[in-house]
């Protein structure tokens, strides 16, 4: 049963439009989750383009799933460090994909200033939701933002015109995705594990819309 639905809705329309506009792209660009949760935003795009032959996969992406994802986090905050340490190998552009609650991490934060001083080719996209598990959360957008300002990166607040012009620009560089958590259908903190039949039908019936818009038809 699909679950994570709020996590996967606020996240889905700026991965789609990353995959989908070959922004970012599979097997030359180096690829890690840091947020594995809401996957089916990931999958969906992956099954249009043809990357994977279904929709159904584990609910928490797994890093040795597809051949084509570098590594995947099952421990939130440890992604940014192997992004790093994979880029010390070599410098390959690297998108890697995070929570915003990452920010609570303090490895998270060494990675960052690492990353910064050393100007290390990670595009960073952060699922700004405001939201955790039990409660909204702390500290603002402005801070956030001088943190990884303080060390050395680019930093570019994104919401509804996606602008993703300068992916290919060298050095770091994080784009902070203005997404909503909550919404009429879907409470981030109620909905997060357990949804009724009701609500399930209605996930399936949003999710199905990203697959239509390339002219695919979903497979549930």
């Amino acid at each position: 049963m699909i679950t994570h639905i709020p996590s996967t809705l606020s996240q889905i329309k700026y991965i789609d439009y990353l995959f989908m506009n070959k922004i970012v792209q599979p097997y030359n660009h180096r690829i890690i989750i840091g947020k594995p949760f809401g996957s089916y935003a990931y999958y969906i795009p992956w099954f249009k383009l043809g990357l994977i032959d279904k929709t159904e996969h584990n609910n928490i992406l797994k890093h040795d799933d597809f051949e084509f994802v570098d590594y995947s986090d099952e421990v939130v905050g440890n992604s940014l460090g192997i992004a790093s340490g994979m880029c010390l190998v070599q410098n390959k552009l690297t998108w890697i994909n995070v929570s915003d609650s990452i920010f609570q991490c303090g490895v998270f934060l060494e990675a960052a200033q690492f990353v910064g001083e050393h100007k290390q080719n990670i595009k960073m996209t952060i699922d700004y939701n405001r939201m955790q598990l039990t409660s909204k959360l702390k500290g603002s957008l402005k801070m956030y933002v001088n943190i990884l300002k303080g060390y050395g990166w680019k930093v570019k607040i994104q919401k509804n015109n996606f602008d993703f012009s300068d992916f290919e620009e060298d050095g770091p560089c994080a784009y902070f995705m203005l997404t909503h958590k909550n919404s009429k259908d879907f409470n981030g903190i109620d909905d997060h594990y357990k949804l009724s039949q009701e609500k399930i039908n209605k996930a399936y019936k949003i999710l199905k819309g990203y697959l239509d818009e390339k002219n695919i038809s979903s497979n549930h």
